[in-house]
């Protein structure tokens, strides 16, 4: 998962899983990586600070990340 703004902040004092791993820090953004079967419980915590994270990998948590965002947006229409 790639974050940024204050959010790799966040994550190194309160990570979302035990098996979270910070595997590059650059200015202005990290990534964290995670060994986990991900849940809605999983889900429901990245989606509050959305604008600052970006699943990366694998593929198909992106896109059911995505499809998460996009009935929330259609919720809104």
């Amino acid at each position: 998962m790639k974050c940024t703004g204050e959010q790799p902040q966040y994550l190194r004092a309160l990570p979302l899983h035990y098996s979270q791993e910070e595997t590059e820090q650059h200015d202005g953004w990290s990534l964290f990586g995670y060994y986990l079967a991900p849940t809605n419980e999983f889900y429901r915590k990245i989606l509050a600070p959305r604008e600052f994270m970006e699943i990366v990998s694998p593929e198909e948590v992106r896109q059911e990340y995505a499809a998460i965002l996009e009935k929330m947006l259609g919720q809104h229409r």
